[in-house]
C-alpha cells in the first residue's frame, strides 16, 4: 500500500483505534532503536576490521614487492660487476632468473588483492615497469652471450635506459607500503571513534525514544482536534455569508462523515444561491436589452425623421437665383402629399427671401392631371396672395394638350415653354421696375 492509502485508512479509523496505533507506533520505534543501535555498532566494527585486514594485506605485499626489486637490483649490479668472469656471469645470471620471478608473484598478488580502482591502476602502473625492466635486462644478456657487449662498462652504459623504470617501481612501492600501513593504523582509530560514537548512540536511544513521545503526544491531539476545528470554521464562514466555505474532510469516522454532510449542505446553498445570481443576471441583461433596443428604435426613428425632412426637402426644392427671385424644380410623379409640402415650402421660402417672383418648374413632371394641375394653380393662387408673382415654366407640349383636354384654365397663369425665358422675363420686371423708380425720382 502507498503512504497516501495508508493515511486514508488511518483517517477512517474510529478515535480510539487511532490511539492505540499511536502508542503501538511509539512501542515499536522505541524498540526498533534498541534493537538497531547494537547491530550498527557491530556492523561499524564488522567493516572497520575488514578495511583493516585489507590495507594491512597491501601494506605486506607492497612490502614484498619493494624487497624482490631489491634483491633483482643486487642480482642484476652483481652481474655487471662480474661480466668479464663468464662463470660468476652466468650464476648471477640465474640467481636474477630467480629474483624475478619472486617479483613477478609478488606483483600479481599484489594486483589479485587490490580493490579499489587507484590500487589497481598501480599494479598495472607496477606491472609496465617490470616488463620494460625485465625486457631491458634481458636484451643485455643477449648482447653479453652474442658479443656484442664485452665490458662492464658498455653493459652499464645500455643499461641506463631500463635502469629508471626497476628504481621507479621501487620506489612506488616502499611508499605504497607506507601509506597502506598508515591507512591500517587509522582505520583501527577510526574502529575505535566509531565504536564510542555508536556506544553514544545506543545511550542515547531512551532520551530519543522519549523525546519521540513527547512529540508524539503534541501532534495526536492536534491530528484529532484539527478535524473539529475546520468544522467550525467553516460553520462560522458559511454564516457569515461565504458559500465556498467547505471542511475538506473525507474521512469514514464521525466527524468524516459530519464534514461530508455539511459540505453537501453548503454545496446545495451555494448552487441554489448561483441559480438565482444568474436568474437576476439573465433578468437584468434582458433588461439591459430591452433598454438598449429602446434606445436604439428611437435613434432609428430620429434618423429615419431627419431622412424624411431631408427626402421632403430634396424632393421639393427651392433655389434662389437672386436676391428676389426663387425656383422650384419639380420632378417626378405629383401627388397630394408632394403638392402640399410644395405649397408649405413655396410660402415659407417666399415670406424668408422676400421674394417677388416663383417659378415652378415642372419639366421633369412626366404627367400632369386634374388634382396636380389643380394643385399647381393652388400654389400659384397662395404665392400671389403674399405678394409674389409666380409663373409656370417647363409645360411640354403632350403636357398641355393632356390639361388643356382636362379643361384647365391657365389664361390667367403666366407661362413659358423654358426655365430659361421664365428668369429673363424676371430679369426683365426687375429691370423696367428700376427704371421706372429711377424716373419717379
Amino acid at each position: 500500500m502507498t503512504l497516501i492509502s495508508l493515511l486514508r485508512l488511518h483517517r477512517s479509523l474510529p478515535f480510539h483505534q487511532r490511539l492505540r496505533l499511536a502508542f503501538g507506533a511509539l512501542a515499536l520505534l522505541v524498540l526498533v532503536l534498541n534493537i538497531a543501535a547494537p547491530m550498527s555498532i557491530a556492523y561499524v566494527e564488522s567493516t572497520a576490521n575488514r578495511a583493516i585486514q585489507i590495507d594491512s594485506h597491501l601494506s605486506q605485499l607492497a612490502s614484498d614487492v619493494a624487497m624482490k626489486v631489491q634483491i633483482a637490483r643486487r642480482c642484476d649490479q652483481s652481474y655487471f660487476l662480474y661480466l668479464e668472469n663468464p662463470q660468476l656471469r652466468d650464476e648471477f645470471v640465474q640467481i636474477w632468473a630467480i629474483a624475478i620471478s619472486d617479483l613477478d608473484q609478488a606483483i600479481t598478488a599484489f594486483a589479485t588483492a587490490v580493490t579499489t580502482e587507484t590500487d589497481q591502476r598501480q599494479a598495472r602502473l607496477w606491472r609496465t615497469s617490470f616488463d620494460f625492466y625485465h625486457q631491458g635486462f634481458q636484451r643485455i644478456t643477449e648482447a653479453v652471450a652474442k658479443g656484442e657487449v664485452q665490458t662492464s662498462q658498455e653493459a652499464v652504459r645500455r643499461f641506463t635506459l631500463y635502469q629508471p623504470n626497476i628504481q621507479f617501481l621501487s620506489d612506488l612501492s616502499l611508499k605504497l607500503a607506507r601509506v597502506k600501513a598508515a591507512e591500517a593504523q587509522k582505520a583501527g582509530r577510526d574502529v575505535e571513534r566509531s565504536a564510542s560514537v555508536a556506544r553514544s548512540v545506543y545511550g542515547l536511544t531512551g532520551v530519543v525514544a522519549l523525546l519521540l513521545a513527547l512529540l508524539w503526544s503534541l501532534i495526536l491531539p492536534y491530528g484529532l482536534t484539527r478535524p473539529i476545528a475546520r468544522l467550525s470554521q467553516a460553520v462560522q464562514r458559511l454564516a457569515d455569508g461565504d458559500l465556498s466555505a467547505r471542511t475538506g474532510l473525507d474521512g469514514t469516522d464521525e466527524l468524516g462523515r459530519l464534514g461530508k454532510a455539511f459540505d453537501h449542505m453548503a454545496e446545495i446553498i451555494h448552487q441554489h444561491t448561483v441559480e438565482l445570481h444568474t436568474q437576476f443576471a439573465i433578468a437584468e441583461e434582458a433588461r439591459r436589452e430591452a433598454e438598449a433596443a429602446h434606445a436604439q428604435a428611437a435613434r432609428q426613428l430620429e434618423i429615419i425623421t431627419a431622412q424624411q425632412d431631408m427626402i421632403r426637402e430634396m424632393s421639393v426644392p427651392i433655389l434662389p437665383v437672386s436676391d428676389r427671385v426663387l425656383v422650384m424644380p419639380l420632378v417626378g410623379a405629383l401627388d397630394s402629399g408632394r403638392i402640399v409640402e410644395a405649397q408649405e415650402r413655396a410660402l415659407h421660402a417666399i415670406d424668408q427671401w422676400h421674394a417677388a417672383h416663383l417659378i415652378l418648374d415642372v419639366t421633369g413632371v412626366p404627367l400632369i392631371d386634374t388634382q396636380v394641375a389643380r394643385g399647381l394653380v393652388g400654389i400659384i393662387q397662395s404665392a400671389n396672395l403674399i405678394g409674389a408673382q409666380a409663373m409656370l415654366v417647363g409645360i411640354r407640349p403632350e403636357v398641355a394638350q393632356t390639361m388643356v383636354g382636362l379643361g384647365i384654365d391657365l389664361g390667367t397663369i403666366v407661362t413659358f415653354s423654358t426655365l430659361q425665358r421664365g428668369i429673363e422675363y424676371t430679369a426683365t420686371l426687375s429691370s423696367s421696375q428700376q427704371r421706372k423708380g429711377g424716373s419717379l425720382q
